[in-house]
């Protein structure tokens, strides 16, 4: 993650403004919407989130598939939740910081489709958040567990149960001290352990001792 470029702090008021969105609660996903990506289960809680935070919105920013999106819609309809869903569509790369440092918090509850043979490998957008102060939540499967570090930087929920991601949203939506705490440890994570400088460090220490395991036995008869 370049932590130059995607910061806390940077001031997105123009884009909330651009949005609409004046001072309601943000849930943001940015992801190809599909069916792994989980857009379905955030619908499925947006009901009981809305109890609690009635002032929610969720931004569903991406592409999306052409057989997907009708079913989504359609889902978003029968839950009567049309008024909390937007659809942003493609966002600009410039936008993509401002809109991470817009959203209280990101969620990405991805699944696995096996039959499908189809699972999230890692997911950049949960690391891309939080190194903008951004608390996150992802499904419990695939390489997410590797991306998010559970009740430090956000939380993991099981990606078919929209009742346990429902009460880690409202827990967040509803407390300003819980969700800073998260994004600043989320951001030091990144830092610590997610910027090419930090990859390639690692990447290098691995070859080096790679390579002293493969050294071959000195010849000479000395014993060095």
């Amino acid at each position: 993650v370049d932590v130059q470029r995607f910061r806390p702090g940077l001031d997105a008021t123009s884009l909330q403004q651009k949005l609409g969105i004046g001072d309601r609660k943000v849930i943001l996903t940015l992801a190809r919407i599909v069916a792994r990506k989980g857009h379905d289960l955030v619908v499925r809680a947006l009901p009981e989130v809305r109890r609690q935070v009635p002032d929610v919105l969720y931004l569903i920013a991406g592409p999306a598939d052409r057989d997907y999106l009708p079913r989504l819609k359609r889902l978003i309809q029968e839950s009567g939740v049309e008024d909390a869903v937007r659809f942003l569509g493609y966002v600009p790369a410039g936008d993509l910081p401002l809109l991470y440092n817009l959203a209280d918090v990101y969620a990405m509850p991805s699944r696995e489709l096996r039959e499908a043979g189809d699972t999230e490998g890692f997911g950049i957008t949960y690391l891309e958040a939080n190194a903008c102060g951004t608390p996150v939540i992802g499904g419990r499967s695939g390489g997410v567990g590797d991306a998010i570090a559970d009740g430090e930087t956000g939380f993991l929920v099981d990606p078919e149960n929209p009742r346990e991601l429902a009460e880690k949203l409202i827990v967040l939506l509803s407390n300003r001290n819980l969700r800073e705490k998260l994004g600043r440890q989320g951001r030091r994570r990144v830092e610590q352990n997610f910027t090419w400088k930090r990859i390639a460090e690692r990447l290098l220490a691995q070859l080096e001792e790679n390579c002293s395991l493969r050294k071959p036995p000195d010849e000479s008869g000395n014993g060095n």
